[in-house]
């Protein structure tokens, strides 16, 4: 087969993939068109390995979106590469990544990158408009668009720290961010102390998640009850104490929480208050 027939033939694949499976909200058709081991690579959603995740993910984008529908603008191909430019519109009706249905009408930008072989999609690299996507759901302003509060920062902060994407939060932290709490009374320094910190504690709870009880603010001050919640399988680092291994327990705790945001909408402050012997004696049982 020559380059150019090959590459006719992957464009009507991809085709057929975006009207069979997107515009007509079929995610149970992914097999079709994926690889069995396929990819789905999402940036900062992080990869989606295998046809049976990758259905689970966008039943979960057609719950939330229901009239979920792709224009294609523009395509180019060669060989086993397919590039896809188009515009994604629908109606905000269901949760969506953690975000509760707004019922604005959604619209935005985006690239898919396909790799093929032998008739069906091994990889598929997105490049969705996600800081778009998320401002028209409601989930958060960006400091440079006016009247932004400092609750809503701190709302849209904790909505992507349950993602567990530190990058797709990273940008709401000032540069010179000071983290305090029973285990750092003396403050962790920056970004990428704060990142360092990060990782280690997922690695122990990696479903561990924030929920809002009660916020208020005043000025740039916000402070907020919070309950955190997850489950031990992952050794945990605790400063100045040995390891404790994964116990398999769920953790459930309250919260006091106190951020300070500057006047370009960053955090530049984060505390933390919680009863660590009430977390330690839920780890060990």
């Amino acid at each position: 087969m020559s380059v150019n027939v090959l590459a006719d033939s992957n464009v009507k694949i991809v085709n057929q993939l975006v009207e069979g499976v997107f515009n007509q909200h079929n995610a149970d058709r992914i097999g079709e068109f994926f690889a069995k081991n396929g990819k789905w690579h999402g940036g900062v959603l992080g990869t989606v390995e295998g046809v049976e995740n990758m259905i689970g993910l966008f039943r979960g984008v057609f719950s939330a979106i229901p009239d979920l529908h792709l224009t294609v603008q523009e395509t180019i191909a060669q060989g086993d590469t397919v590039v896809v430019r188009v515009i994604v519109e629908g109606t905000h009706k269901g949760n969506l990544l953690g975000v509760p249905a707004s019922g604005q009408h959604l619209r935005w930008d985006g690239v898919d990158l396909y790799k093929l072989a032998n008739g069906k999609v091994t990889d598929d690299w997105a490049g969705d408009d996600w800081l778009g996507i998320m401002v028209q759901a409601g989930a958060f302003k960006p400091p440079w668009i006016p009247g932004q509060s400092t609750e809503e920062v701190v709302k849209a902060f904790i909505a992507l720290y349950n993602r567990h994407k530190f990058d797709a939060y990273s940008p709401m932290f000032d540069q010179n961010l000071v983290l305090y709490s029973p285990l750092f009374p003396e403050g962790v320094k920056g970004i990428e102390g704060r990142k360092k910190i990060e990782e280690n504690f997922l690695k122990s709870m990696p479903d561990f998640e924030f929920k809002i009880l009660d916020i208020a603010s005043k000025g740039g001050f916000v402070t907020a009850e919070l309950l955190g919640a997850g489950t031990s399988t992952g050794s945990a680092e605790i400063p100045g104490r040995p390891p404790i291994p994964p116990t398999g327990r769920r953790v459930e705790f309250k919260l006091g929480s106190f951020f300070r945001v500057n006047s370009k909408g960053l955090i530049e402050e984060e505390r933390y208050y919680y009863d660590s012997a009430i977390v330690l004696k839920q780890l060990r049982g």
